[in-house]
């Protein structure tokens, strides 16, 4: 089984592939730049978070896969929202593993990951 995590840098997905890692867990992890019109402040510090969170894991002797991709909205007011650009996104790293996966975000409905 593969745990796909779907990797923000931000808190949910920090704690997320942590508690995987420590749990011997077999996780891709994968970071998706989004670059959206309605967020113009986002982009980098998730970006340089999600590189030193990476960095910081590996250098704590963690051994996990590690891939990222680019989104940007071109045009403004978008109806889609980032958690469904995610779900595009691990549609498409699905589609590499021959073995089963689950798809981590990080959330479930009340707000919080639970083992």
């Amino acid at each position: 089984m593969i745990d796909i995590v779907m990797f923000s840098g931000g808190l949910d997905s920090v704690y997320l592939l942590w508690d995987f890692l420590i749990k011997g867990k077999q996780v891709h992890a994968h970071h998706v730049s989004i670059k959206n019109p309605n967020e113009p402040g986002m982009t980098k510090p998730q970006d340089k978070a999600a590189l030193l969170v990476k960095e910081k894991l590996i250098e704590m002797g963690f051994s996990f896969k590690y891939t990222e991709s680019k989104h940007e909205f071109t045009f403004g007011n978008s109806a889609i929202f980032d958690s469904d650009v995610l779900c595009l996104h691990a549609s498409q790293i699905c589609k590499n593993y021959t073995t089963p996966v689950t798809i981590n975000f990080g959330w479930i409905a009340d707000g919080l990951h639970r083992p």
